[in-house]
Parts: structure tokens; sequence; C-alpha cells
């Protein structure tokens, strides 16, 4: 996915004045998928139940039953004076957060991408554009953000179900 939207991206800067907006939005959600698509299947990886999570679920998963799993083991690990085990688990929290943040977002865009062709995709002169002041270099990152935090849950996730 994140292939197809780096070549959108492209082809969005090199096209026609017509045809850039549609390339632009195809762009944003290619990219939106990737990082969806990563996160779920760290998510089915931690849970087979959440193997076939929809979009809006992957944050309420994120922000409930992943958070609170994580809160739990770090009491746990608290109560057992293991510190390097907080930590780890503190990193993976805010790995955590940043995910549901990125996808929430990510999501946001896309949709608007999809379904509200009133609001105009920005390019500007350095070959670079924005949905909703969201820049696609940010949009670029979304896959490669999303993997490194759900490496990092996965492992900590591992650690405290082991």
């Amino acid at each position: 996915m994140h292939t197809v939207g780096h070549h959108l991206q492209k082809k969005a800067v090199g096209a026609e004045t017509h045809n850039k907006d549609a390339y632009a939005r195809s762009a944003f959600n290619r990219y939106y998928y990737s990082a969806f698509l990563t996160i779920r299947e760290m998510l089915a990886s931690l849970d087979s139940s959440w193997t076939k999570l929809n979009h809006t679920s992957c944050s309420e998963v994120l922000n409930g039953k992943v958070l609170k799993q994580l809160k739990d083991a770090r009491r746990r690990a608290r109560k057992k004076n293991d510190r390097t085990l907080v930590k780890k688990i503190n990193r993976a929290e805010w790995s955590v957060n940043e995910l549901a943040k990125t996808i929430s977002t990510a999501y946001g865009i896309r949709v608007v991408a999809d379904y509200e062709q009133e609001e105009h995709v920005d390019f500007d002169e350095t070959a670079r554009f924005a949905l909703r002041s969201v820049d696609v270099t940010v949009a670029h990152d979304w896959e490669k953000n999303t993997r490194t935090h759900c490496i990092i849950v996965k492992s900590v996730w591992d650690e405290i179900h082991a």
C-alpha cells in the first residue's frame, strides 16, 4: 500500500492540473491504508479476536483493552520493583498513544480525501501538497512510524504475556 501511495504522490506532483487533486487524494488514501493494515496486523498478533477489526475499532482497542493490559502489567511490575519492565511498559504506552493519534488523524484525512471533494488539496511550488493542513510528507511517514511503534508494543506485550 505504501509503495502505491508513494507512486500516486509522485503522479500527483507531475500530473496535469485537472488530475492533480485525484492523484493526491488517492495517495492520502493509500498512506492511510498502509498505516491501518500495519496496526491491525499488530493487534491481531496480540489477540486473534482482533484480526478483523474495522477502521474505528482500532483506536478503541488501542485506547481501551491494550492500554488497560499495559497499565495492569505496570502495576504488577511496580509491585515486583521491576524498574526495567516499568520503563518498557511506559514506552509501550506512549507508542499506543502515538498509534491511536496517528490512525485517528489518518482516518480523518482518508474520509476527507474520499468523501469531501469540495475540500481541495493545496499544492505548493516545492512539489508538496496538503489536505486539511496535513502535509503529504507526514502521511508518507504514517506507515514507517506505525511500524516502529507496533514493534515496541508487540515486544512489551510478548514480554508481559510470556
